[in-house]
């Protein structure tokens, strides 16, 4: 058994909860017993989560078997209590991008995370809890969790976690025919957990994972990493697309069951790693996670392909290919009249990171990059353990002179649009500019996305000239949104395979990075 244990200091009042998950068919049943909390506390059920809302519908008879049980609050007994409920899987069909988000229960394995599957009291992230998890399984089955892994577990399976309920908070949890590879590295060991056949074997994703973690953890002089779980899951058949998440001391991935360790995998793994320090070891995030998102995700995804290339697991043209991917993306969007201001800040931040590397580089003479502001509130979040906006932007300012840290803000605030450097980090890049296409699905997305039905198409579109007729059932889709330089692929129900252009009308002129 690989078991991760976080130590602090506690005292007589700190907060127990023992979760048990006991296994009954699709089902689980979880059991929550409660001790040293106050008189009364808040009690929080599942609702959304990524893109899943009405998380809820997944919580069946939830009841109290000691204390007393509101709607929203739990009255303890002498500061304890005993609530439980069955976890069910309310959604039909194959697993996709649609449903990833959502617990994953069946009588072969469950997948699940604290954000959308555990009830708990109110707690604050900083407060220091001992929580602990019995596991009820199928003799069978393998266990992955954030706190510890083991390909035969015993009956009535323990693990124990004492630290921050922030770390409880961003947990996951695996079981059932998962295949379980530990890698020993240095002091840390590396399990990934693999479910479902794949082009390549789990020794190459292992491989490939390793040698990114490996790469992430030195750029950030951080190797205090015990225990790192890794899961991989395929989608259902014929389904596409991949999707990941990061945990604590985890991340999932899943994708198609025909997917190669591409780079476009490569790059969602990076991203994913990287949010184990941006934001997870940088500070807590107290406040909407909206507000910080254009920090989070998309200074993430300026650094994950930044370290796959240095690392050498893609070449600068791959590296350069996804740049311009993403700068194509926020200038698609922006263009996009019907774009939720919110969607745009992760690609917004995407184009603040590449401004603000050469801003950095430029006026340090090549002495310093953004990689230095990065290290600094990694470094220094022991002192100032909150991630927030303020934070952020004083790392930066401590980077620019008066009148760049002034552009950035007004950049980041949306009062002008981003500029593009004339030079990306490869030393070779060169910039230009080439005309943006509009990208024409041709047809109602929420309704070929959500209901898989053609609807709405539009007459004279390439999608209506490609044979498409309204009403037909979409049994495959492979799309790449908002990028016009690949054709839009789809299946209809008969097994009538179309495939068509989406590039619409020019919108403007957008820069777009080459080595020669």
């Amino acid at each position: 058994m690989i078991l991760w244990l976080a130590l602090s200091t506690l005292h007589a009042a700190t907060p127990q909860l023992h979760y048990t998950f006991t296994v009954d068919g699709p089902r689980l049943n979880i059991e929550l017993a409660l001790r040293n909390l106050p008189p009364q506390i808040n009690l929080n059920t599942p609702s959304s989560w990524g893109n899943a809302t009405n998380l809820q519908n997944c919580i069946q008879n939830l009841r109290a078997i000691e204390g007393t049980l509101s709607p929203d609050t739990l009255q303890t007994k002498n500061g304890q209590a005993r609530i439980a409920y069955t976890l069910v899987q309310d959604w039909t069909g194959p697993l996709n991008e649609r449903t990833r988000h959502r617990p994953h229960l069946d009588t072969s394995h469950f997948e699940i995370n604290t954000a959308n599957a555990l009830v708990h009291p109110a707690i604050d992230l900083a407060q220091h809890v001992d929580v602990s998890f019995t596991f009820r399984l199928p003799p069978s089955w393998s266990l992955a969790t954030s706190f510890g892994a083991t390909a035969t577990p015993r009956p009535n399976h323990r693990q124990r976690f004492r630290g921050p309920w922030d770390a409880v908070s961003n947990a996951m949890f695996a079981a059932g025919d998962f295949r379980l590879s530990p890698l020993k590295i240095g002091k840390s060991t590396i399990v990934t957990a693999v479910r479902g056949r794949f082009p390549f074997t789990d020794t190459e994703f292992q491989s490939q994972v390793s040698k990114l973690l490996q790469f992430e953890r030195d750029f950030f002089h951080d190797h205090e990493f015990p225990y790192f779980l890794v899961t991989l899951a395929a989608y259902g058949p014929g389904q596409s697309g991949s999707g990941g998440g990061g945990f604590t001391n985890a991340f999932n991935l899943h994708t198609g069951p025909e997917s190669k360790l591409s780079a476009g995998i490569l790059s969602l793994i990076a991203h994913e790693t990287f949010h184990t320090w941006n934001p997870l070891k940088m500070g807590r995030q107290r406040g909407p996670s909206l507000t910080t998102s254009w920090f989070t995700e998309g200074f993430t995804r300026y650094y994950q392909d930044i370290l796959l290339h240095q690392a050498g697991l893609i070449s600068p043209q791959q590296y350069l290919d996804s740049l311009n991917a993403r700068i194509r993306e926020y200038h698609s969007a922006a263009y996009a009249a019907d774009t939720p201001p919110g969607d745009l800040l992760p690609q917004r931040g995407n184009m603040l990171a590449l401004w603000l590397d050469h801003q950095i580089r430029t006026q340090s003479n090549g002495q310093a990059s953004l990689d230095h502001v990065m290290l600094s509130l990694f470094a220094e979040r022991h002192h100032t353990p909150d991630l927030d906006k303020e934070r952020i932007l004083a790392a930066i300012s401590r980077h620019l002179d008066p009148a760049s840290f002034d552009s950035f803000r007004r950049q980041l605030d949306g009062a002008t649009p981003v500029a593009a450097p004339n030079k990306a980090r490869l030393d070779c890049s060169q910039r230009q500019f080439i005309p943006l296409q509009q990208f024409e699905l041709g047809m109602d997305r929420e309704a070929l996305t959500t209901h898989h039905r053609v609807q709405t198409l539009k007459p004279g579109s390439a999608a209506a000239n490609s044979g498409l007729q309204e009403g037909d059932e979409i049994t495959g889709m492979s799309i790449y949104w908002n990028d016009t330089s690949k054709p839009i692929r789809l299946t209809t129900k008969t097994g009538r395979r179309v495939e068509y252009s989406s590039a619409g009308p020019i919108l403007g002129q957008i820069p777009r990075y080459t080595c020669p």
